[in-house]
């Protein structure tokens, strides 16, 4: 996982969605600061002017900021849903079948206070509202979406962080329960559960 998959702002600027791949590492588009796996699993900062730092994953995690969406939120993203069923083959004859994941879907995701929309690159919009979304979570590099009534979606973010788009989701969920009047979420995988 990249470095910018996981912290999704910078925890020394605090800046949202800053952290980039380049093609001698990871650096922050705001502070300059530049990002590299250390040893022993650490991560190791260094700001333009001052000392490198290092820490466990989890120390820098602590220190990102608490995401209040604005929204729209925005982002390129790639859409795959459902199963599709392969043959498994023995000598030519058919022994049983296996899953994989549907081929991406190009387009952009738009999360409103009360929806998520997918735009795809060639065709149509979808909408979820956000009432029938009744699970999510990180599976490697993508967001695992489950909406009432459907198959469970996967979304990556070509350039993104799938850890912010669980944050922004997560706290507009939060936010939408709170309108509503159904109270607080306890928890949100697998299934998005109220107090």
């Amino acid at each position: 996982m990249a470095i910018g998959d996981l912290l999704w702002a910078c925890p020394l600027c605090q800046a949202p969605r800053s952290i980039h791949q380049q093609s001698d590492g990871e650096f922050c588009a705001s502070c300059g600061a530049r990002w590299r796996r250390g040893p022993a699993g650490t991560i190791v900062a260094e700001p333009p002017a001052g000392v490198a730092e290092g820490a466990a994953p989890a120390a820098w995690l602590d220190r990102l900021p608490v995401l209040e969406p604005c929204f729209p939120v925005e982002a390129a993203a790639e859409l795959r849903r459902g199963l599709v069923p392969d043959p498994v083959r023995l000598r030519g004859e058919v022994v049983g079948w296996v899953e994989r994941p549907a081929d991406p879907v190009a387009g952009t995701l738009r999360l409103e206070a009360d929806a998520l929309h997918f735009r795809a690159a060639h065709g149509g919009t979808e909408s979820w509202v956000l009432d029938d979304v009744t699970g999510f979570q990180i599976s490697a590099r993508t967001l695992q979406v489950k909406v009432r009534g459907r198959e469970v979606m996967a979304l990556a973010f070509p350039g993104g962080s799938a850890r912010y788009w669980e944050q922004v989701l997560s706290a507009a969920l939060r936010g939408h329960w709170g309108a509503c009047g159904r109270g607080a979420i306890r928890e949100f995988q697998p299934r998005v559960v109220g107090g």
